[in-house]
């Protein structure tokens, strides 16, 4: 963090800020003109802030261009102080999870996994809503979009890794039940799909690793990437895959069993990159629910695909879970 007085002048603008991080500003005498532009602006300019000496001070805490000041007269006085961003997202404690989520802290963002399974057994599986099990594959492919219903053209939106683990994203329009290809020789995780047309989908939509369908559903359910049901018009899939030059760190969790059942929950997690066996561990054996986990931060390095399985000794039955994380840039750490 450094704070020093600014050398103003009154004949031109005078660029303030040395990087793009969050700067507070403080104006003693008089009032100066700000204006937030990457190329110098003219004394002219008829497009500007004012910050006078009646308020006590100026927060900005996010920049991503210069900023320009010009004096309104000689005896104009400004205060900086520019902190690094990489500081303030290490030592923010002041309600972060909001801040986050407003976009205040550089380098962070809010990760939400929503998921349930409508049939949970002896047999541990993921959490999703399909009877099939899940099957990762760390081999790039192609990916297919379609939807059980022939008169689906709805918009898609797709939120994926390829091949070096780096998101993408894609609006693909459904054609029905006949399946359209994205990610073409690149798709490695889908983290994200849901509808984004203004009438939702009229039947289940699929995205998978194979171009072979019928009906709209994928003949082999194991090649199955991502869907959501017509009710939803979102996935759910208990499972997050975290980008290159990322870090996901857990902070909590809510976990729901059915009336009169006793459900286990694992947290698992895999690095195909790290050549060491899947880390399973039981977060929480759930008497109906619902039930909250503090996962204290714990951190899941880039690349890692962390996911919810679960299973019941008892009557099959349905099982419904969401998870919020933090995902950090790793250059914030």
């Amino acid at each position: 963090m450094t704070t020093g007085n600014v050398l103003l002048s009154v004949d031109e603008y005078v660029r303030i800020n040395v990087g793009l991080n969050p700067i507070l500003l403080q104006v003693h005498r008089d009032a100066v003109r700000i204006v937030f532009s990457e190329l110098k602006p003219v004394r002219s300019n008829e497009s500007f802030h004012i910050l006078s000496g009646d308020q006590s001070s100026t927060q900005i805490p996010s920049i991503d261009t210069n900023v320009w000041v010009l004096a309104t007269s000689d005896k104009s006085s400004l205060t900086i102080t520019e902190t690094d961003s990489r500081a303030v997202a290490r030592t923010f404690t002041s309600d972060m999870i909001l801040d986050i989520s407003k976009g205040l802290i550089p380098g962070h963002s809010m990760v939400y996994v929503n998921s349930y399974a409508n049939i949970i057994d002896a047999t541990t599986k993921l959490v999703w809503p399909f009877a099939s099990q899940y099957v990762f594959s760390d081999v790039p492919t192609s990916f297919w979009l379609a939807s059980t219903n022939a008169a689906d053209t709805q918009n898609i939106l797709i939120q994926t890794l390829d091949a070096d683990y780096n998101p993408q994203s894609f609006v693909i329009a459904l054609t029905g039940q006949t399946p359209v290809e994205f990610a073409i020789g690149v798709g490695l995780r889908i983290n994200k799909i849901r509808c984004v047309s203004p009438n939702k989908t009229l039947g289940d939509v699929y995205a998978s690793r194979e171009n072979n369908h019928t009906g709209g559903l994928p003949n082999n359910l194991s090649l199955i990437v991502s869907a959501f049901e017509q009710d939803h018009q979102t996935s759910g899939l208990a499972l997050y895959t975290v980008r290159a030059g990322h870090t996901l760190f857990g902070y909590t969790g809510y976990f729901s069993a059915p009336k009169g059942r006793d459900d286990d929950f694992f947290w698992n997690a895999r690095n195909p990159e790290l050549s060491i066996p899947d880390t399973i561990t039981n977060v929480v054996s759930i008497y109906e629910g619902p039930f909250e986990v503090n996962f204290a931060m714990t951190p899941i390095p880039e690349k890692t695909d962390a996911y919810f399985s679960s299973k019941t000794t008892q009557a099959s039955g349905r099982v419904s879970l969401r998870v919020v994380g933090i995902l950090v840039d790793n250059n914030y750490l």
